[in-house]
């Protein structure tokens, strides 16, 4: 019979479960940190100290979360709760680009859209809440691993008051470059000349005996 060795062992006696059980208290603790309001106390912990923001390049809002969302939000909320530990204020805003053909591709793609037989203004409609639906998902997604942040109020490129104050900022350079016909978007080319390169930007002919 083999011999039970439990008797023998002098282990500290604590509250730890013996196993983990994560996908049953990572859930808990989130909910905590919510009920806690761990990000304002961190806000409220450091008020009245040296600044440190970090701006958020918002992803698009067209679709579920993948492994490099993960890694781009998890890198950040390391960076920014370091900063509160060493003292910094550390408000950090989250926030989404709702605008693009990355959201027009996806929505066409998954609703089977034909957005040729739809008038500009249904099809926004429809491409507006689309990247809305997505905002929620991804959400919580990001909540989910832990990042802590403004989360009531994220910054949507697609809000009115935000369209309508970019839009004003570049009235003077639109005006100055103009537009382009077909779409409308700024022209990217300045409108002074561009100086001509003689560096070839094609590759060269192969080497053969012939061209000698």
């Amino acid at each position: 019979m083999a011999q039970d060795f439990n008797a023998t062992l002098n282990l500290p006696k604590t509250d730890f479960p013996m196993r983990a059980g994560l996908p049953k208290r990572e859930p808990e603790m989130l909910r905590r940190w919510e009920e806690e309001h761990l990000y304002e106390e961190m806000l409220k912990k450091n008020e009245g100290k040296p600044r440190f923001s970090l701006h958020d390049g918002p992803p698009f809002s067209n679709g579920n979360i993948h492994m490099g969302h993960a890694l781009n939000k998890s890198i950040k909320d390391f960076i920014v709760r370091s900063y509160a530990m060493r003292g910094y204020y550390t408000p950090y805003i989250p926030g989404w680009d709702n605008h693009g053909m990355p959201i027009e591709s996806a929505i066409i793609k998954e609703q089977k859209l034909n957005h040729k037989a739809m008038s500009v203004a249904d099809f926004r409609s429809a491409c507006e809440a689309y990247a809305l639906k997505y905002v929620g998902i991804q959400r919580e997604g990001f909540k989910r691993l832990g990042v802590v942040g403004d989360w009531d109020h994220p910054y949507l490129t697609m809000d009115k008051g935000r369209s309508a104050s970019s839009a004003a900022c570049t009235a003077t350079a639109t005006s100055t470059r103009g537009s382009s016909p077909s779409t409308g978007a700024p022209r990217t080319r300045p409108p002074w000349p561009r100086p001509r390169s003689n560096t070839r930007t094609t590759p060269a002919p192969p080497f053969t005996s012939a061209s000698r």
